[in-house]
C-alpha cells in the first residue's frame, strides 16, 4: 500500500515531518562540528567512551552505516532497480551482481 508524505507505515512508528528550521540549524551545526573534531588528530585520538577512541567510534560508525547502506542497495540491484534512473553503475557495482549488466 502507497502512504502519502508524511503519513506514519505503522502506528508505532512517529509520522515523517521537516525539521523546523531551528532543529535543521542544530544538525547543521553539529556536522560541522564533528567534521572540524575529525580534522584534529589528537582529538582523534581522544576518548569517546569508556576506553574507546574518537577514531574507534568514527570506524564503527561507518561500517555500521555501510552495513544498512548494503542491505537497501543490494536487493535493489538484484531487481534492476540500483542504481537510481539517470546514473551509471560504477565498476565495483558490477561485480556486486556477479557481472550482469
Amino acid at each position: 500500500m502507497v502512504r502519502p508524505y508524511g503519513v506514519p507505515s505503522h502506528p508505532g512508528f512517529a509520522p515523517v515531518c521537516t525539521p523546523s528550521k531551528v532543529a535543521w540549524s542544530m544538525i547543521v551545526a553539529g556536522s560541522e562540528t564533528a567534521v572540524a573534531s575529525g580534522r584534529s588528530p589528537a582529538t582523534l585520538r581522544g576518548e569517546a567512551g569508556p576506553g574507546v577512541t574518537l577514531t574507534e567510534r568514527l570506524e564503527s560508525l561507518a561500517v555500521h552505516d555501510a552495513y544498512h547502506l548494503g542491505k537497501i542497495v543490494a536487493p535493489r540491484q538484484i531487481i534492476d532497480a540500483w542504481p537510481p534512473p539517470g546514473r551509471r553503475r560504477a565498476p565495483l557495482d558490477l561485480l556486486a551482481v556477479g557481472g550482469r549488466h
